[in-house]
This record gives structure tokens, sequence and C-alpha cells, in this order.
């Protein structure tokens, strides 16, 4: 199972848990897997935010760069 393949199969549980505790209590084994799968869902978004945070400084350099525009034609 490949890193993606895990964190889909991951993330589909985390979502089967938070929906079971909103009709009934989980198990402390279920809330310590859930919270487990919280955790990991933190670190997968956490890792998407820096790619992000980094796209934009790219492109805040890249709009610095254009010529301005003086509106002269």
């Amino acid at each position: 199972m490949g890193k993606s393949e895990t964190w889909e199969f991951q993330n589909q549980r985390r979502v089967a848990l938070i929906r079971k505790r909103s009709v009934e209590t989980l198990t402390e084994v279920e809330q310590s897997e859930l919270q487990l799968l919280q955790d990991i869902a933190d670190q997968q978004l956490e890792v998407r935010d820096h790619e992000l945070l980094a796209q934009l400084d790219r492109l805040k350099q890249a709009v610095a760069q254009l010529p301005s525009d003086t509106g002269t034609t």
C-alpha cells in the first residue's frame, strides 16, 4: 500500500469514526484510534499548508517582477 493509499484508508476510517461518534458513544479504543487519526490528519494538512504557502510566495515574487503599468500606451 502506497503512502497516499495509506492516508486515504486512514482518512476514511477517521471519517467513519467521526460519523459514528455523532450517533453513539465511541469505545475507549475507538476514541484513542480517532485521536491518532486526527493527529495524522493534522500532520497531512500541515505539509499541504507549507506547500501552498511556498507556492504563494513564488506567485508573489513573480507578480513583483512584472513591469508596472504606468497607464501610457
